[in-house]
């Protein structure tokens, strides 16, 4: 130990963050240097903590979906998926199908907003400008079809509990489908010009290397995971929603570098979108009868609803639920213990927090100016990390 602080006290040091842009100005690194190799980092995070898991308690779970909306707030429909969801199974509430396609879409649609950032912003960290604009233009057309949803661009609150806030607006269909061809030629773009790039491969490829160690005992989800061999998505293990009558591949790894992580993440963007495709499709033409049946339904009997609705809550405590997605930052679990209509106890498991943390493992042996491409390539947004 003496040795080892020896050494330590030797080393050159530097700070990195948290004025620096790519550490989204709540991240401060304490890089030790031999050379100019990197042999350690301390990570300090909690520069953006609220107790959000705090503040929740003692709140009743429609009071607590804006604090979900201000976790990971580049895929804030997914987090209220996970808060609607974990009320769902603790009534054991069945939610009718127009509802679960409505939801995937927008759901899909955040996936495809949250890796279009992240894949543009790992470009620019390499350096290169143009790909970030585009993104952000495809990005823009997204928010304009949330706005057309719900009202608002980027905090939506439109994953309720047992439901959905509002239904689609007439006329949005034609926007719908122009958004999805766009953002795959989008893609294909991506493809075209950063993976087949020579470049782009050099200085991706072998940086960050993760072995099947560190996704045992760090807790790697998502696509960390992908990216090593591992077969994961909760989408189809979890069975939630109807994500088992979709059909969309796999895209896995086996080296764990960087340029692997990119690779799964813009194929997952072109999978994400086949499933909008698939459910645009299904929601009007094959299921078309069904969701108008289930629309007039809903909209004729609203007040029998909202009965029921406050009738189940007597019925649901106390008692305690558990829930998991796929989030696109990864896996994202929920524990809830519920007691007289309120939360007495809430967990929030982010998978970012975990990758942040393998930082230290990642950026071994490497240089300094590695630090910004690899932070760029782990996709973390610091709402969920300090929370």
């Amino acid at each position: 130990m003496f040795l080892y602080l020896l050494v330590l006290q030797n080393l050159y040091k530097l700070t990195f963050g948290p004025q620096h842009p790519a550490a989204h100005g709540v991240l401060c690194c304490l890089l030790y240097f031999i050379g100019e190799y990197i042999l350690l980092v301390d990570i300090n995070i909690g520069f953006l903590h609220r107790g959000v898991e705090k503040l929740c308690e003692f709140k009743t779970l429609e009071q607590t979906l804006p604090y979900f909306d201000r976790l990971d707030y580049v895929s804030v429909v997914s987090n209220e998926h996970l808060l609607a969801l974990s009320f769902e199974n603790l009534i054991r509430a069945s939610i009718s199908l127009r509802i679960s396609f409505v939801r995937m879409i927008i759901i899909e649609f955040t996936r495809c907003f949250n890796g279009l950032l992240c894949v543009s912003c790992t470009i620019l960290d390499i350096g290169v400008m143009s790909p970030l604009l585009w993104s952000f233009e495809e990005r823009d057309k997204i928010c304009v079809f949330f706005d057309l949803c719900c009202g608002t661009r980027v905090h939506l609150a439109f994953l309720v509990l047992v439901g959905l806030l509002d239904d689609f607006v007439f006329g949005f269909v034609d926007f719908l489908y122009s958004c999805i061809i766009s953002s795959l030629f989008l893609i294909d773009i991506y493809e075209l010009l950063i993976l087949q790039n020579r470049t782009f491969y050099i200085r991706l490829r072998g940086l960050s290397i993760l072995d099947i160690y560190d996704l045992s005992f760090l807790s790697c989800s998502g696509v960390l995971s992908r990216s090593l061999g591992l077969v994961w998505d909760c989408r189809l293990y979890s069975n939630y929603e109807l994500y088992f009558l979709m059909t969309f591949d796999y895209c896995y790894c086996f080296l764990g570098d960087a340029y692997d992580r990119l690779y799964i993440r813009i194929f997952e963007l072109k999978m994400c979108l086949l499933i909008v495709k698939q459910l645009f499709f299904n929601i009007f033409f094959d299921f078309g009868f069904v969701s108008l049946f289930d629309y007039l339904y809903v909209d004729i009997t609203i007040e029998s609803l909202i009965l029921l609705f406050y009738s189940i809550w007597c019925i649901s405590v106390p008692g305690l639920t558990f829930s998991v997605v796929e989030h696109p930052k990864g896996e994202y679990l929920l524990y809830i213990i519920l007691y007289f209509c309120s939360c007495t106890r809430l967990r929030i498991r982010c998978s970012d927090f975990l990758h942040i943390l393998s930082l230290d493992i990642l950026i071994r042996g490497f240089m300094l100016h590695d630090i910004v491409a690899i932070l760029g390539n782990l996709d973390v947004v610091f709402g969920s990390i300090d929370r």
